[in-house]
Order: C-alpha cells, then sequence, then structure tokens
C-alpha cells in the first residue's frame, strides 16, 4: 500500500469528508430531546463510517493492472 499524493484529486476523498463532516452530528446525540438509537442516530452513524470508508479508499493509492 502506497500512500496517494494526489488525494485531492480524488471524488471519493471529497465526497468521504462531506459525509465525515455531516457525520459529525453524531456525537451531541445525547441530548434531552433527541432519543439515542433512534432511526437518524442510525444513519448518521452510517454517513460517518461510510465517509471515513471513503477518506481512507482517497489516501491509499491503488495498484495499476498489467497485462
Amino acid at each position: 500500500m502506497k500512500f496517494n499524493h494526489q488525494f485531492y484529486k480524488s471524488f471519493n476523498f471529497w465526497l468521504g469528508l462531506i459525509m465525515f463532516l455531516g457525520g459529525i452530528s453524531l456525537f451531541p446525540a445525547i441530548a434531552p430531546n433527541n432519543p439515542v438509537f433512534s432511526l437518524w442516530w442510525w444513519v448518521n452513524l452510517a454517513e460517518f463510517l461510510f465517509g471515513i470508508s471513503l477518506l481512507i479508499e482517497g489516501l491509499i493509492e491503488k495498484p495499476k493492472k498489467t497485462k
């Protein structure tokens, strides 16, 4: 595995960053008017985890296929 030095040109990286930042709203989920483990809590958790996976995918250089 190699680090992708051109990660900022990847669409997956930017999409993952937006989803990661959008999913950070998960952390203050334990509020009096927001029940834990509600449907939106699970949606935020999925968005946060998917954002992390896209960020990691954008930072790792994929091997080139050779014939």
